[in-house]
């Protein structure tokens, strides 16, 4: 079965024009994840000091990078590639904020929290892009983000996987009732 979605243009931010697959008005609910947005910003623009609580979000690198800063005392570069995720817990503040020249592209996931874990302690890991597994295969490769293999540790169990394929090939992930 092939599911064919579309993104909605978002403003979010200091004038970041992001893609959103999902919550559109079109697409809704799909507990446990919240949202999904694909973003591209320049330098002057990005993601200022903001409150979050009561989910996961991980943000990974496609291309330049973003500075990371949060309440928790954290302060790193996720470059290309790299990884970054935080559980908001019961609250954080934080912002992502693009490297000085270029754009910087990525993409994030919230996913939601459990309701006996919404109240837990906010946490960050930052995950260099050598150590996410990739596969290689014909055809293409497949980067591990969350899953079998990667050192992202989250309280939700989630595969979550960059696959990258030559033309005219394909890729068959299966997934489980449940």
């Amino acid at each position: 079965m092939f599911i064919k979605a579309y993104t909605q243009e978002t403003l979010e931010g200091d004038g970041v024009v992001v893609n959103r697959l999902f919550p559109t008005s079109t697409r809704m609910n799909f507990d446990p994840f919240v949202l999904w947005d694909h973003f591209d910003v320049g330098a002057g623009h990005g993601f200022p000091d903001h409150p979050h609580r009561g989910f996961e979000a991980i943000t990974y690198m496609l291309s330049g990078g973003m500075n990371h800063k949060d309440s928790l005392g954290n302060n790193s570069f996720v470059a290309s590639g790299g990884a970054q995720v935080f559980c908001a817990g019961k609250g954080i503040v934080h912002s992502e904020m693009p490297a000085e020249s270029g754009d910087s592209t990525g993409i994030q996931l919230w996913i939601n929290l459990p309701k006996q874990l919404k109240k837990i302690n906010a946490s960050y890991q930052q995950i260099l892009s050598e150590n996410l597994p990739v596969t290689i295969f014909e055809g293409g490769n497949c980067r591990t983000i969350v899953g079998e293999g990667s050192p992202i540790e989250l309280h939700t169990d989630v595969t979550y996987q960059h696959v990258s394929l030559a033309k005219n090939h394909n890729y068959q992930i299966y997934i489980n009732q449940g």
